[in-house]
């Protein structure tokens, strides 16, 4: 993702790299 991209969706980009952190760490 570009930069600005991801600081357009801070709040959105922080939940999922939160689920995908949890998802990857399931396995």
């Amino acid at each position: 993702m570009e930069g600005a991209e991801c600081k357009a969706v801070s709040g959105q980009g922080r939940a999922i790299a939160a689920a995908a952190r949890e998802d990857q760490t399931r396995g």
